[in-house]
């Protein structure tokens, strides 16, 4: 991106739009709200709860009460605790098959 001409390089000066940029933006402030829509559109039907530790992983469900774990084997178990979080969330997903 340039800066404009005639400021010697400085981003910070004022400059002036051009009628189509000024239009662009206007299109944009007037279509930008009303150009998603929310796919959930009442609560959630499931909570789920997870946990990870280096040993393993577990997920629980509360309504119906359901609990899933497992241990981690040894690849996983170096892996950070970061990825081993994201790991039980996928593993508890799939075991409680939601």
């Amino acid at each position: 991106m340039a800066a404009p001409k005639g400021n010697q390089d400085n981003y910070d000066s004022s400059m002036t739009l051009s009628l189509a940029a000024k239009l662009e933006l206007s299109w944009w402030e007037s279509n930008l709200p009303s150009s998603f829509k929310l796919y959930l559109t009442d609560g959630p039907h499931v909570f789920i709860q997870t946990n990870s530790c280096l040993d393993g992983w577990c997920a629980v469900t509360f309504t119906p009460y359901r609990k899933v774990s497992g241990k981690w084997d040894v690849n996983d178990k170096s892996m950070r605790i970061n990825v081993l979080e994201m790991r039980a969330i996928l593993m508890g997903l799939t075991a409680l098959c939601l």
